[in-house]
């Protein structure tokens, strides 16, 4: 039976797939990922207080996301990340046209999804603590204990920009995604674990690699804060 992988389901089962200790997962690395309510087993929780962007300050990443394959939705973006506490926005764009594919800003009472294609803006209200997405800092941690906890295995090493990073592969039987045969693969730093590229795949059917580009943290200020809100686009 011929299967097509959406992008919801590229997203589901890509970049980093979950253990399968874990009931209620997080989704890492790739496009706008989401934090879960509560930690899995054996991993770190992405709610606790030392994950979060610290106050004063404004966590800048960008990476590029990739997907191929015969029954995929392809897909060539640049996404660009802009974090704080309280507040977010993630601006996707086309890699190589650099057209505007998607905006999406979150503070504590709403969301806001703008779609290039179709002109429209959706306006979500709500009430959350914190925005949706993980920290870099958060995402190192997690690393670290996928490999401590025996969810993945250090199978090699690779050089990265002068610095030495560890080349992890899922493990079999530990690892759960929503492609029971999809396998992952994350270079991370060797030091820090701060991922530098996750590639995701099922065979014969879709590969997903994320590459980070950009990791860094910025005083807030009148320039930087402005970053967080959605530009204005013609409706």
């Amino acid at each position: 039976m011929s299967r097509t992988i959406t992008t919801v389901a590229v997203l589901a089962a890509a970049a980093l797939a979950v253990p399968a200790a874990s009931a209620a997962p997080p989704v890492v690395g790739g496009a706008a990922p989401l934090i879960a309510k509560s930690a899995p087993t054996g991993l770190p929780d992405p709610n606790d207080a030392q994950f979060r962007v610290p106050a004063g300050m404004v966590e800048h990443r960008v990476w590029t996301r990739t997907v191929t394959g015969r029954n995929a939705v392809p897909a060539n973006e640049r996404h660009e990340l802009w974090l704080s506490a309280t507040r977010s926005r993630v601006v996707v764009t086309d890699a190589k046209t650099k057209a505007l594919l998607r905006e999406v800003t979150t503070s504590p009472t709403e969301t806001r999804v703008y779609d290039a294609e179709t002109g429209k803006l959706r306006v979500t209200r709500h009430s959350a603590e914190r925005p949706p997405h993980q920290s870099a800092t958060y995402e190192q941690a997690l690393h670290r204990a996928y490999v401590t906890g025996g969810f993945m295995e250090i199978t090699g090493e690779r050089t990265v920009a002068g610095r030495r990073h560890l080349v992890l592969v899922s493990v079999p039987g530990k690892w759960r995604s929503d492609e029971p045969d999809s396998r992952t693969t994350a270079v991370v730093d060797a030091e820090t674990f701060a991922p530098h590229q996750l590639t995701s795949s099922v065979p014969d059917l879709f590969t997903q690699q994320v590459t980070h580009r950009v990791v860094e943290r910025l005083s807030t200020g009148k320039a930087v804060n402005a970053k967080l809100k959605m530009r204005k686009h013609r409706r």
